[in-house]
Parts: structure tokens; sequence; C-alpha cells
């Protein structure tokens, strides 16, 4: 009984792993490629105009949400009371945050000494109220991991805003293009949930309800309020010091990174917290699981993050201009730091599925005073400074989100410095390969640039193979899963003809 329970828990998490990573790679993959296109239209300065709004929708969608959609998700027994009950709350808060973001707007564009921020602060701001009528829906998503539906909209929604963005940006909107994407993304994600959800709020609003959801996601709403706070604080500070270029140049030279490194979290995320939360009884199946997917993340985010340092310098002219050359410093640094930070939230999902949101607090905390900290000392320094910054913050988040579990399911720190370390000394032993060779033997950045890759993947490749029954076990059990189903696919139609 006990194989038969982990064969399927096997089989549905694969199914949501690969639903989950067309909901995030595919919106993510239009959004990248818009994003390059804009970004040759508009410059540096708007995306730093956005940039210093950033704190502000980071708490806008904090408050909105109130944590209670990841109540919703861990709580065993839901009923339509709760969720109407978190359904309306959103709604209220969603359109009083729209109205005091408005009001505030004004003090807001002479912080920063940019008077156009005050109508973008107001239009930016209606996304919160749009967005909060969808909340409950994406959660009831998560709880029951069927991620097919949400795939489906958010690559329509993220066609039709990119479609919006660049035919504003095309007609000299500006900066505006870049609101005119996010409003447009928030309302057609909307539609099609109400749309293509049958869920409706037929329950009753009850504050016992509401009461009973707060004791798990009152701390969790603390936690998230500070860290968007903190980790938008870097574009406060930026914003307000530098130049709106400055800005823009850090915000668009993270981007890249966070581009490969949030897809990838974002999907273990999305299937890792449920199904932490289904076993949250049985830690031996929480051990193997979390080790399993943080050998899976981080070799892969590695990979990825450190191809993209050793071709940023030709990457960035070729793609968005060399207008933004002065981000390819930033974005080798931003690199190094994505790795560390791409780890830490699984640490944080079984943390919030085991239900200890307390011991979620107080880690939280501990993280947003070593930012503060970090910042105050490297301010001064300029944006270069703050970007290694980003990098010890980074670190310094992994080893506080992952000091709990080493209690909690066992997970010890040898473990985890094998689960993390190999991929890391692989990947460093590749960038030396590769920045030994004379480049420049080559005439055109775009040779330069495919033969980075070429022999990069090159050196992965046999890298994996030679320690395939070792250090990259689970690695080499998914490329051969992988070419197994493409066999099959070109099978199939074989099979047919000879019937």
């Amino acid at each position: 009984m006990a194989q038969k329970y982990f064969i399927i828990v096997h089989i549905n998490t694969k199914l949501a792993f690969f639903w989950a990573l067309i909901e995030r790679a595919a919106p993510q993959a239009i959004t990248f490629l818009i994003s390059i296109w804009i970004a040759r239209l508009v410059g540096p300065s708007a995306y730093g105009l956005i940039g210093m709004l950033g704190i502000f929708m980071a708490l806008g969608a904090a408050f909105t949400d109130l944590a209670f959609s990841a109540a919703l998700v861990q709580k065993k027994e839901v009923s339509r009371d709760d969720e109407t009950s978190i359904f309306y709350l959103n709604i209220i808060s969603g359109l009083f945050l729209t109205l005091l973001f408005c009001a505030i707007s004004p003090w807001v564009a002479a912080f920063f000494h940019q008077a156009i921020l005050m109508p973008i602060l107001c239009v930016q701001s209606l996304t919160i109220f749009i967005s909060s009528f969808g909340v409950v829906q994406l959660a009831l998503i998560t709880r029951s991991m069927s991620f097919k539906i949400n795939a489906m909209i958010e690559l329509v929604a993220s066609t039709f805003s990119g479609v919006v963005g660049i035919g504003m940006a095309s007609w000299g909107f500006g900066v505006w293009s870049l609101v005119g994407i996010n409003l447009a993304r928030a309302c057609c994600g909307v539609v099609l949930l109400w749309c293509l959800r049958d869920w409706r709020p037929r329950g009753r609003l009850r504050m016992e309800s509401i009461r009973s959801l707060w004791g798990y996601s009152g701390k969790l709403l603390y936690a998230s309020l500070f860290h968007r706070v903190a980790t938008n604080i870097y574009a406060v500070v930026i914003g307000r010091v530098y130049p709106p270029a400055d800005l823009g140049l850090y915000t668009r030279a993270n981007s890249f990174p966070a581009l490969p490194a949030g897809l990838l979290t974002g999907i273990v995320q999305r299937v890792a917290f449920p199904l932490f939360s289904r076993n949250q009884d049985n830690h031996p199946y929480l051990l193997a699981a979390i080790r399993r997917q943080n050998r899976i993340l981080v070799f892969f985010t590695t990979a990825i993050l450190t191809v993209l340092a050793v071709t940023s310098d030709e990457m960035i002219p070729l793609l968005i201009g060399s207008k933004w050359n002065g981000a390819i410093p930033l974005m080798k640094i931003f690199c190094v730091g994505g790795i560390f930070a791409s780890a830490f939230p699984l640490h944080s999902e079984l943390l919030k599925a085991l239900g200890k949101s307390d011991v979620f607090f107080r880690v939280e905390m501990l993280k947003k005073v070593a930012i503060v900290l970090v910042i105050a000392c490297v301010y001064h320094f300029g944006i270069i400074a703050l970007a290694w910054g980003a990098v010890l913050i980074s670190l310094t988040d992994y080893i506080l989100s992952a000091w709990p579990n080493v209690k909690s399911v066992g997970y010890t720190w040898r473990m985890q410095a094998r689960d993390v370390l190999s991929p890391l000394l692989l990947c460093l032993i590749c960038v030396g390969v590769t920045e030994s060779i004379n480049w420049k033997l080559f005439c055109f950045p775009v040779v330069i640039l495919l033969a980075k890759i070429v022999l990069w993947f090159l050196l992965m490749a046999l890298a994996t193979f030679l320690f395939r029954h070792t250090l990259f076990a689970e690695i080499w059990e998914l490329i051969v899963s992988f070419c197994g189903k493409i066999q099959m696919l070109r099978a199939k139609p074989s099979a047919t003809s000879l019937t």
C-alpha cells in the first residue's frame, strides 16, 4: 500500500511539474521577448521610473492577498464560507490600497523628484484592485495542483498584454507602455479566470472564517510585507540617490538572470507547497522530496546563470542595444547572487507547509535586518557595490531559510553541502575553461555568443555523463526520461502506420 501511494504521488507530481512548467515558462518566454523589444524603444529611464514604484506595487500585492491564499492551500478542510470571506476581504483591501496610493502619489513624486510619477502611480495602482478579484481562484488552482487551466490563462494574458505594450511603445507612449502592459495583463487574467473557472462566491462573509485563517496567514502577511519592503528598498535607494537611468540599468541587468532563476524556482515552488502540505506529517518523504528538488533546482539554475554571465558581453548589445552596455557588469554580479536566491524559497515553502508560520516569520525578520544593514553599508559606493551587496544578501537568505529544516526534517548541513556545492564547483570549472579561451579570434559577436554556448553545453553534458551514478544521478535520470519520451513520440506515427 505504501509503495502504491508513493508511485501515485510521484506520477501526479510529474504531471503537476509539467503543467507548472508550461504555466511559468510560456508566459515568461513571451514576456522576455516582449521586454527586449520594448527596451530597444523606451530606454533605461522609463524602466527606472517604473522601478521607483516597485515597492508600492509589491506592498499592494501583499496587502491584497493578505497571505490568505497560502492559508487556503495549507488548510486541510476549506469551506465555502472560508473562500467567500477571503474573496470579499481581498476586494475591500484592493480598493482601499488603490485609493491610498492615489492619495499619496504627490508625496511619492516629490520624494523622487519626478512629477510624472504622480499619474503613473494612480494608474498603476489599479492593477492591485483588479487582481484582487482573482486571488481565491488562483489559490484553489494551487490547492488542487491543477495548473493546466492557469497555464492557458497566463499564456493568453501574457500575449495580450505584450501586444498592448509593444503597440503603445511603437506609438511613442514611452513609460506609459510599461504601465499598459501591467494593466492589460491584470484585466485579461482576471476575466479569463472568471470565464474558465466555475468557482463563484456562494458562501457567506463570516468573521469566524477570517479569524480561523488569520492565525496561520497573519504571520505570513507580516513576513511578506517586510520581505517586499526590504527587497524593494534597493529601488528606493537608487531612485532617490541616483538618476532614473541608473535604476533602469540596475533593474534591466537583474531581469536577465531573474528570468530563468525565477522560472525554475517558480515551477518548483508552485508544486512544492501543495505537495509538502499534503504530506506534512510524513517527514521521511519530505526530506527525500526537498533533497531531490533542491539538487535539480540548483543544478539547472547554476548552469543557466553561469552561461548567462560568460555570454553577457555579447548578449546585451545584441538583444537590447549598446545603450544598455552599462548593465553588463551588473548582470554578471546578479548571476552569482541568483544561484542562492533561487534555492532558499524551497526551504521557505517547506516551513510554511509544516504550519510553522511563527518560525517562518522570525526567519524573515532576520533576513530583513541583514538587508537593511548591507544596504546601509554599501549604498554610498555606487550601484556596483549595491549589486555585490545583493549577492551577500542572497547567501544570507539561504543560510537563514535552511537552518530550521535541519531540525524539522533532518536536512543536515552536510546533506545540503553535498546537494548544493557539486553543481557550483562544476560550473566554476566550466567558467575557468571558457574564460581561458581568446574569443577575440572570432570576428562577430554572434559567432562568439554561439561558440560559448556550445562549449558550455558540451562541458556540462560531459561532466553530467561522467558523474551520472554519483553526483548527478537525478539530473541524468531526467535526461534519460526526456529522451525516452521523445523516442516514444517519434515511434507513435510509425506504429500507427503499420496497423
